[in-house]
Parts: C-alpha cells; sequence; structure tokens
C-alpha cells in the first residue's frame, strides 16, 4: 500500500501544469484539515474535534480601482466519532471573501467506518447550503453602465459531494469529489457564478525516526480536469507528540480575463510556507498553529506573503469505563 500511495502522487503530479483563477478556498495547513476537502473524514481519527481557521492571503494587497482586494477566509469544523453505528459526523463552516464577492458555505458530512485490512476505510457523503454575494457598491466602473447595480446581490444553492479515506497505522490516502452538482448563482445583469466539479488527491506517510521524533511528508493535489489544477508538497516533523514544524510548496499558475478587451492574462503563482505549532493541556487536547507563505522569486503575485493561524480542541471522552471486578483473597470464602 505504501508503494501505492507513492506511485499515485507522483505520477498525478507530473500532469499538473495548469491554474486558472482560484475558485476553491486553500490553506497551507491542508494536513491538519482534512474535514473540508474530504466529507469521509468525519471521525475517521476517533475524536470528538472542533478547529477554527484564519487565512489571509496576499496580506496588504490593495486593488488599483476596486475597494479591497485582499483574501480572507474563516474555515470552522466540528466532527465526532459514532463507534456505535461504526460512522462519524462532521460539519464545517466557511467564509470566504475576494475583493467584492463573498462566498458562505455550511456543510453536513456524514462516514461511515469499515475495517479493512490493516487499516479503516471510511466513505463519506456531504450537502450543505452554499450563498454567494457581490457588493456593487465597492465596484468603480471605467465608465457609467447602466447595467451596474446598486447595494448587493446574492443567491444561494444546494452543494453536494462524496469521498473516501483509508487510515491504517502510519499512512493515510484521501480521495474526494467536491461541488458535485456544480451550483450556479444569478448575481445581476451578466454576473453568473458556477461551481465547477473539484477532485483532491491528498495522502500522507509517517515515518518513526526515533522515539521522539517522527517526520511526515504529504501532499495534496486539487484538480477540476479542465481549467484548474495544483499542488502542495511538504510535511511536518513532530518532536514528542508535542512540538511540530514543516514546510509546504505549492505551485500553480493562474489566469484572469480583462475586463476592457476580454483578453486571458496568465501568471504563475509558486510559493513556499512555513508551518509551526504546539500542543499542550492534557492528552495534548489543544493545539495552536502559525504558517506563513511567501512568493518566491520572479513569480508574479497580488502581494507576497499569506498567513494561517489555527485552533483545534479535542473534546473529553464521555464514554464510561466499566471497571473491572477485583476479587479479595481476603474476603473470600
Amino acid at each position: 500500500m505504501r508503494k501505492i500511495l507513492l506511485t499515485v502522487l507522483l505520477f498525478t503530479s507530473c500532469f499538473i501544469s495548469k491554474v486558472s483563477a482560484q475558485q476553491e478556498a486553500q490553506f497551507t495547513q491542508y494536513m491538519l484539515n482534512g474535514l473540508f476537502f474530504n466529507p469521509a473524514y468525519a471521525g475517521a481519527d476517533n475524536n470528538t474535534r472542533f478547529s477554527a481557521l484564519q487565512r489571509t492571503q496576499y496580506y496588504g494587497y490593495s486593488a488599483t480601482r476596486d475597494v479591497g482586494g485582499e483574501q480572507n477566509t474563516q474555515l470552522i469544523t466540528f466532527a465526532l466519532p459514532l463507534p456505535k453505528f461504526k460512522s462519524g459526523l462532521g460539519v464545517h463552516f466557511v467564509n470566504d471573501k475576494i475583493g467584492p464577492v463573498r462566498s458562505t458555505e455550511i456543510q453536513v458530512n456524514l462516514a461511515h467506518h469499515i475495517m479493512l485490512g490493516s487499516g479503516k476505510l471510511s466513505v463519506g457523503l456531504r450537502g450543505g447550503y452554499f450563498s454567494r454575494v457581490l457588493d456593487y457598491s465597492v465596484l468603480i466602473p471605467f465608465e457609467n453602465d447602466p447595467n451596474l447595480r446598486n447595494g448587493t446581490e446574492s443567491n444561494s444553492n444546494i452543494d453536494l459531494g462524496f469521498g473516501a479515506w483509508y487510515t491504517a497505522e502510519n499512512y493515510y490516502l484521501g480521495l474526494s469529489m467536491t461541488r458535485l452538482n456544480e451550483a450556479s448563482f444569478n448575481l445581476g445583469a451578466s454576473n453568473t457564478f458556477q461551481l465547477r466539479r473539484t477532485t483532491y488527491l491528498t495522502g500522507g506517510y509517517t515515518i518513526q525516526i526515533n522515539d521522539e521524533l517522527k517526520a511526515t511528508p504529504s501532499a495534496l493535489i486539487t484538480t477540476d480536469f479542465k481549467d484548474v489544477s495544483k499542488f502542495d508538497i511538504g510535511g511536518l516533523v513532530t518532536f514528542k507528540d508535542q512540538y511540530f514544524g514543516g514546510i509546504n510548496f505549492r505551485s500553480g499558475v493562474a489566469s484572469y480575463n480583462t475586463a476592457l478587451s476580454g483578453d486571458v492574462t496568465k501568471y504563475t503563482v509558486s510559493d513556499v510556507g512555513i508551518i509551526a505549532g504546539i500542543c499542550f493541556l492534557k492528552n495534548n487536547a489543544m493545539r495552536v498553529a502559525y504558517s506563513f507563505d511567501a512568493v518566491l522569486p520572479n513569480a508574479d503575485a497580488l502581494a507576497p506573503t499569506s498567513h494561517e493561524i489555527s485552533l483545534s480542541y479535542v473534546l473529553p471522552s464521555v464514554t464510561k469505563t466499566v471497571r473491572p471486578f477485583i476479587r479479595s483473597p481476603r474476603y473470600r470464602r
């Protein structure tokens, strides 16, 4: 299985070269937020976990004409295992703002877990609500446009996805497809958005270096098999199951349409991220992580840096432990 995992990740990444304008939120800490990418991850780690993440992409960027431009994303997840039903339940919320466009989603994820070989196979479904809002008040037209509206326009639709996740003692592999129904949103005039069906392939392998140190290389491949394809590759090193740090490399080419001419302009976006974090409290229940992304030299980008900070807490188990009955020779007859 280890050879299959490495072969699939390397083979797929060789064919990824074209990326168009970013539609889905992206996270440098993807290896710590499996539920966002794959509904089958719900309850797969046998923990009842709450987590929150804030990402500021292209920090400090200011648009040349319109107001705003910085991308801000908030991700909140909650997941718990349901061992009685061999299942897991998860809920996640995303708020993603790019300039005048705000996207909001809330998804319910349900997974079923099956013991398979030396590990556990999880298959999952998700369904929820996706909304997009266009704020016309922050748009500054080049000339008076009768089709340019005032205020905001919003539209919402249902959103579906499915996935599979396999976890073994020292590796994991996940495959999922989101935006299954490719919902469309009419935001007035000719401004129509459509979600694109997106596939995620992710995996990681843990190498135990010694009793206190281990390394977990990982990768994430994202594609819609049309215009958007990119890959992340990196990993974490963990010390005493408490302190961790790592690096991530992301590569792709983005494109956008010029407003007046309609021409497509492409620019390279490749960056490297540094991740650091710590676990504390009893059983390392609390985890705090920070990551910093820097655009590589000679790469065009809106601004040179991006930042993420996340917080995760594992709730104590409420399962009652039955104490074994101990016979004492003192009271035996």
